[in-house]
């Protein structure tokens, strides 16, 4: 979970657009998802990557 890295999710949800990512709340679908992020794999697999290094490079910085 996203939370047990870097605090909240909440930061990363206002930033994502700007680094060419969309990100939904987990909690969205839940209580259990609190602190996660959801994203969609409905996507061919390179989208997917850049997807994950793009948020990868944003909650590492």
């Amino acid at each position: 979970m996203l939370q047990s890295h870097c605090g909240s999710p909440d930061p990363f949800l206002h930033q994502s657009p700007q680094h060419g990512v969309a990100v939904a709340p987990g909690d969205t679908f839940g209580r259990s998802g609190v602190g996660a992020l959801r994203i969609s794999l409905a996507a061919a697999e390179s989208t997917i990557v850049e997807g994950l290094r793009r948020i990868a490079a944003v909650i590492t910085a």
